[in-house]
């Protein structure tokens, strides 16, 4: 599915999406993802199921926060023991 935003000509939230993705390292699409997924929280998700033991490091990450993109404070703030 793909969403389209438009913003007047005078606007300056295009080049803060710019400049704060590139900051991140990231493009400006998954900036918008990233901001869209922190909005929306848990809403509409069913219960939370309990968490199985990881396989690889991309289960480990959809295990401990979803299907997002985690930002660089969350995977700093990580155990250790979530990476082994």
């Amino acid at each position: 599915m793909q969403f389209i935003v438009n913003f007047d000509a005078d606007s300056t939230i295009p080049d803060l999406v710019k400049n704060k993705a590139e900051e991140e390292g990231i493009t400006p699409e998954m900036l918008i993802k990233r901001a869209i997924s922190g909005y929306l929280g848990t809403y509409g998700n069913v219960e939370p199921q309990e968490p199985q033991k990881a396989t690889n490091l991309g289960a480990c990450m959809v295990s401990r926060i979803g299907n997002r993109h985690a930002t660089r404070s969350e995977i700093q703030a990580w155990p250790d023991s979530w990476l082994r």
